[in-house]
């Protein structure tokens, strides 16, 4: 997005252009729902967790769809009666607050059932990303704890390979599990509406530059307001909304704007077990859904699908999500005719909140009080302070790293590791005693105030709408057959999101593309495996036997410049990235 510096007016976005007193009341209109969110969520009898927005939609409209999947419902009290179930069925078992319970059941009712029944009587759980596996996975389960691991029987064989599970009681969600619920009492466990607004409600794992995910905490206070702004700020939901979510619930903006907005709103929520881009349509259709979270990818995939009866016969009202790029955008709104989209900027853990309620293609909403963007040091990402220790504030058109103001309101409530939390903040970082949470995420400002989203800081790159450790991939692959070192790195794609991982590789002669795609499948999630290969003849070591990768990454993949031999992902494989497959790829015709 960095390239739209001169593309931040309504005007020049080719789309819904606005006058500026429409701009005007907009704005107003965004900030009278803002407060009335922090007003909601500061209430006495404001519902301050999950279980307890489960119990109030239960009590004022029973009989209403809470939960829809394939030929399924749920009306809230039906769904409130399960909950109850669980809870129920852990106390039983001596299951007491602050206890942890990794969840590893998919985009499936029974993650509802669980999260909404923990909740309730103050156990945390833990969302580690659908798909992890190996190292990664064993780390984030270490990282919280858990005393029980509840995985359908489909994830089993993941979380007890290699000792993965640890010491935790490993429950399957089967005949048998659900059997037991049905015996279980559906009594509520009358501590939902007292669950304290700093207890922790979920761990939910984002990558870091350790390498290896971290768990940041997610208190009950933040989930209410979190939901609380997806419903009234950013979604403005209505009494007969349908929001039909195929992101993962292990993914802030499927649990927290999805199912959270949802709960806050006393809506209806439709859900999918895996994102689908010929299904799509017709399940908005079927569910009759008017509202759709999304992350970028979702919407390019969509644009990319050949054409469907039913992509005009939906009655979806509204997009919300982070990630889309301005020409998306533009032909996305254009071909499907959906009347409103809302990019926003967040963190799972952060507390820098931005909401683009103007509509500009390609912008992530204007700067607030309380954040600003810093002028970083463009080789190592660290914000460069002047003589008495101060940051200094980027100039417009000039990338710079978003920060937030940690205050009362604003809080950063960190992650299980306290080194990891220390590293995020900006200890007096104006020289006024006020401390920072840096995102490590470069924008750039525009005219208005608006912001662009522009680059991520460190050793991490967005793929698939997934952020991914470079230091994790490299990891994995050095062990693969064949390669003896390995270096990870994100490089831009035309007509993709974000950056596609490439890695620089120093092998053995008797290294085989085939072996090692089949050894990274099965140890790295689709989004963390690289994309592109490239075989180093004669590595480029620096005068303290560094490779030098910010030359790999200005060359990328560009057979006509590399003399390396390169490949490309194709299938479950690779195959050679010549110069014809190249201009290929330039042009848009293969899709990765």
């Amino acid at each position: 997005m960095a390239g739209d510096a001169h593309e931040h007016t309504s005007a020049s976005s080719g789309l819904n252009p606005r006058s500026s007193l429409d701009g005007l009341l907009r704005n107003l209109a965004l900030a009278g729902r803002a407060v009335r969110t922090l007003a909601l969520a500061t209430l006495p009898s404001q519902p301050g967790s999950l279980g307890a927005f489960v119990e109030k939609n239960a009590a004022r409209t029973p009989d209403k769809p809470a939960l829809l999947f394939e030929q399924h419902r749920w009306t809230w009290a039906q769904l409130d009666e399960v909950a109850n179930r669980v809870a129920q069925w852990f106390l039983a078992r001596g299951a007491r607050s602050g206890d942890v319970v990794a969840l590893a059941l998919g985009n499936r009712p029974e993650t509802v059932f669980a999260l909404a029944g923990l909740n309730k009587i103050g156990v945390i759980a833990a969302l580690p990303h659908a798909g992890v596996r190996g190292e990664p996975l064993r780390h984030a389960l270490t990282s919280v704890a858990p005393r029980w691991i509840l995985a359908a029987p489909w994830n089993v064989l993941d979380v007890r390979t290699d000792g993965v599970a640890g010491d935790a009681e490993l429950i399957v969600w089967d005949d048998g599990f659900r059997a037991a619920l049905g015996a279980s009492s559906t009594e509520r466990p009358g501590s939902a509406h007292v669950q304290p607004g700093d207890a922790v409600a979920l761990y939910m794992f984002t990558s870091g530059t350790t390498g290896l995910p971290k768990a940041a905490r997610i208190t009950n206070r933040r989930f209410t307001l979190m939901s609380l702004g997806f419903a009234h700020t950013i979604g403005a939901m209505r009494p007969d909304d349908v929001t039909y979510c195929a992101l993962p619930l292990s993914h802030a903006t499927g649990a927290m704007g999805g199912l959270g907005g949802v709960a806050a709103a006393g809506t209806t929520l439709a859900i999918r077990d895996g994102f689908s881009t010929s299904a799509f349509w017709a399940d908005c259709v079927a569910y009759g859904a008017t509202v759709v979270p999304y992350i970028g990818e979702v919407c390019r995939f969509l644009l990319q699908a050949p054409e469907s009866p039913d992509e005009h016969r939906h009655h979806v009202r509204l997009f919300y999500g982070a990630g889309l790029r301005r020409d998306v955008w533009i032909a996305f709104q254009a071909r499907f005719r959906v009347p409103e989209i809302v990019e926003y900027y967040g963190s799972t853990e952060g507390n820098v909140a931005l909401v683009n309620v103007e509509g500009v293609p390609g912008m992530i909403g204007r700067i607030n009080f309380g954040q600003s963007v810093i002028r970083v040091d463009p080789e190592t990402g660290e914000p460069l302070r002047d003589a008495s220790g101060r940051v200094s504030e980027a100039a417009e058109g000039e990338p710079g790293m978003l920060i937030g103001r940690i205050s009362a309101l604003t809080r950063f409530d960190g992650y299980t590791d306290h080194a990891a939390t220390e590293r995020k903040i900006l200890r007096d970082a104006f020289g006024d005693g006020h401390d920072w949470f840096a995102t490590g995420d470069l924008v750039v400002k525009h005219p208005g105030g608006f912001l662009s989203f522009s680059d991520r800081l460190g050793d991490t790159y967005r793929w698939k709408g997934e952020n991914v450790s470079t230091a994790q991939v490299a990891d994995v692959l050095a062990r693969a057959s064949g390669v003896r070192d390995a270096m990870v790195y994100g490089v831009e794609v035309p007509r993709h999101e974000g950056r596609a991982g490439m890695a620089a590789l120093v092998t053995d002669p008797g290294f085989a593309p085939e072996r090692f795609a089949a050894e990274v499948a099965a140890s790295l999630p689709r989004a963390s495996r690289p994309v592109f290969l490239r075989i180093l003849e004669t590595p480029d070591l620096t005068a303290s036997f560094k490779y030098v990768t910010t030359r790999f990454k200005r060359e990328g993949f560009d057979p006509h410049v590399v003399a390396d031999p390169l490949w490309v992902a194709s299938g479950d494989g690779y195959e050679r990235l010549t110069p014809e497959v190249h201009d290929r790829l330039r042009a848009g015709a293969i899709r990765l």
